[in-house]
């Protein structure tokens, strides 16, 4: 998992155009984080990914996944409002919609 955290990273900083290099890497970092957080999340949840990145940072997506869209996801209001507050700080951020 580390190896795709790092690509992760090396994809998000590639898309990150910022005037203050410090910032931007340190924002692409918690970007990076986020995006791992989140998906890990619906990872253990059984959502399938369709995107390469997710697909690339979860190999083993295709073979244990049952759910296919977000809205079927069996997740408790404290677990919507975690996910939610994620969304909410990669937006604030700017963070980049990986493909």
């Amino acid at each position: 998992m580390a190896r795709s955290a790092s690509r992760l990273l090396a994809i998000v900083l590639s898309l990150w155009v910022m005037a203050e290099p410090a910032v931007a890497q340190s924002v692409a970092r918690r970007c990076a984080e986020l995006y791992m957080q989140r998906n890990a999340f619906y990872n253990r949840k059984g959502l399938c990914f369709t995107r390469d990145t997710a697909l690339e940072a979860f190999p083993n997506n295709p073979d244990t996944c049952h759910i296919y869209s977000s809205n079927n996801l069996p997740i408790s209001a404290n677990e919507k409002r975690w996910v939610d507050s994620i969304v909410a700080e990669e937006r604030m951020l700017g963070c980049p919609r990986l493909p």
